[in-house]
């Protein structure tokens, strides 16, 4: 366990902090009863946070009805408390190592490591070649003034790294709940329809080796079998079930109509039977290229606007 209170500044956030998770070359000498054993004290080293945060607690199990209630991840309405059990963590790639058999090497190549849960004791069976990216931060909703200013946004997201279903919709939710985090962007009043537009633009694709909203799964195992050795067969799965869970309890517990849409010529047919099951009745789509995509969110949107005409 470490102190990260130092991220905190007033009301603002920090961008780095020192942590003592660098190596050293300083031995430190403990007397036993006829020897003295040297040790290497682990030194300070400057940590940055790009603003990207763990996922609070979560259960390790593969059947999600009802929502386990250890699975605080999942509780969209969840506000944070002195447990910390609620709370989020930030994702620090530089203050993790994973660890190994063998002599490790920058990029872990030649076969010479294997992964491990055990303790190591030297600098060469630890390595950060971990998959990591941050996406830019969400937009609260909000109204925009001007399609030229919506564009803007929008033109500045980038797709990177590996897909995760799970965590997208469930910030989706999150951010649209009238009763949660963000109640106050979320006006609840009788006659509000909620409508949530949820594009991808593949199958599930996961890591055991990214670091990602629940850790670096292969060593952390937080939403898989700690003795199991974590695949991407088994981490796919987990995603799709989470992403249903959250699929399920937004249409039938939060009242929200769920816009699905697969985009590319590549989403595969067992990945679209997901995402069509996802959806409210009649609000899955399949656009293979960019034409037929902005037809279908114009579409998208006649409908919605047609939706929100009252008398």
């Amino acid at each position: 366990s470490h102190n990260i209170a130092p991220l905190k500044n007033g009301s603002g956030w920090n961008n780095s902090l020192l942590m003592p998770v660098g190596f050293n070359t300083q031995n430190l000498l403990v007397s036993g009863s006829t020897t003295l054993t040297a040790y290497k004290r682990a030194a300070n080293a400057t940590v940055v946070w790009d603003g990207c945060v763990e996922e609070r607690q979560t259960v390790q199990t593969t059947n999600f009805n009802p929502i386990p209630a250890g699975a605080k991840d999942l509780d969209v309405d969840l506000i944070p408390t002195a447990d910390t059990t609620t709370r989020w963590k930030p994702i620090l790639p530089d203050a993790v190592w994973g660890r190994y058999t063998g002599t490790a090497t920058t990029s872990n190549t030649g076969g010479t490591t294997t992964e491990t849960t055990s303790t190591v004791t030297t600098s060469s069976e630890l390595i950060r070649n971990m998959n990591y990216f941050c996406p830019q931060p969400a937009s609260r909703l909000t109204s925009y003034p001007t399609s030229a200013a919506f564009d803007t946004y929008v033109g500045a997201l980038t797709a990177e790294g590996n897909t995760y279903h799970d965590i997208g919709l469930i910030w989706g939710a999150r951010l649209i709940s009238p009763t949660g985090l963000f109640a106050a962007d979320n006006a609840n009043r009788p006659n509000i329809q909620r409508h949530v537009v949820f594009m991808t633009d593949g199958d599930t694709v996961t890591s055991t080796q990214g670091y990602s909203g629940y850790g670096v799964e292969w060593w952390d195992r937080r939403r898989t079998p700690t003795a199991t050795t974590p695949t991407t067969t088994l981490l796919d799965a987990q995603v799709n079930a989470r992403f249903r869970a959250m699929c399920d309890h937004m249409k039938n517990d939060m009242g929200v109509t769920l816009w699905v849409v697969a985009f590319g010529a590549g989403v595969s047919g067992t990945a679209q039977t997901n995402l069509q099951a996802c959806s409210s009745p009649g609000k899955y789509y399949s656009a293979s290229n960019s034409a037929t995509l902005i037809s279908t969110f114009q579409g998208i949107a006649a409908e919605i606007a047609d939706l929100r005409l009252t008398s």
